[in-house]
Parts: structure tokens; C-alpha cells; sequence
């Protein structure tokens, strides 16, 4: 599993202390923009509990943001005593000979990512 969707999914399982599922990502939906049986209705709710609500939004955009970058460049590491520089020059090297491939996929799904998380913040932010 890659890093960002060990991240994204740890999100998740904290907002709603549940494993990352599609339960928790409809949760997840419900806490930004709210109950969607009163989508587009206004309720009157105290000043506190809006804050805090926005508290809480602004802490998830934030760290769904966080994790939302992909990075090719991971450092390479080896626990094997023998054989350990060895796999890992090799595995630099492959590194190397797939860059020109990975970088544009790489980006474009940055670009999608990041998309996203506007596209939920700006939703977010008209549910107020």
C-alpha cells in the first residue's frame, strides 16, 4: 500500500475509529459538508458548535492536503548485512531508468489529488 493511502486511510479510521471503508469515507463526506438529508437547508445551531465544527473541517482538509502529494524519491534502504548495498544500487538504478516514465504519471495524479481536496474544501466551505 503506498504511503499516501496508508495516510489517507489512517485519516479516516481516526475521524470515525473505524477502519478506512467506504463507511468512513461517506462519514467523512457527512462531517465536511453535512447530514445529507438537510443538504441545502440551514439550520440554526449555536456559535460554538459551529466553530468547532469548523475546527474540525479545517483539521481534515489540512491533513488530507498533507498526505495528497506523491513524491517518487523515497530513500532506499537495506537490513540485509550481505547482499544490502547491492539491492539497494540496484534498486537505485531502476530508480533512475523509470523516472522519465513515472515523473508525468506522478504529476498528473498530483494534479488530480490536488483537485480533490480543493474541490471537497470549496464544497466544504459553501455547506456553511
Amino acid at each position: 500500500m503506498s504511503e499516501t493511502l496508508r495516510k489517507t486511510g489512517q485519516i479516516l479510521a481516526e475521524i470515525e475509529g473505524t477502519d478506512a471503508n467506504a463507511e468512513s469515507v461517506d462519514a467523512v463526506a457527512e462531517k465536511l459538508l453535512g447530514h445529507p438529508n438537510t443538504f441545502g437547508q440551514k439550520e440554526e445551531k449555536k456559535e460554538e458548535d459551529d466553530g468547532q465544527r469548523n475546527a474540525e473541517r479545517e483539521e481534515i482538509l489540512r491533513r488530507l492536503r498533507e498526505c495528497s502529494r506523491i513524491e517518487y524519491n523515497h530513500p532506499l534502504s537495506s537490513n540485509r548485512k550481505v547482499l544490502g548495498k547491492l539491492s539497494v544500487n540496484v534498486r537505485r538504478f531502476y530508480r533512475r531508468m523509470m523516472r522519465p516514465v513515472m515523473t508525468p504519471i506522478i504529476e498528473d495524479q498530483n494534479r488530480f489529488n490536488e483537485a480533490v481536496v480543493d474541490a471537497i474544501e470549496k464544497l466544504s466551505r459553501n455547506e456553511k
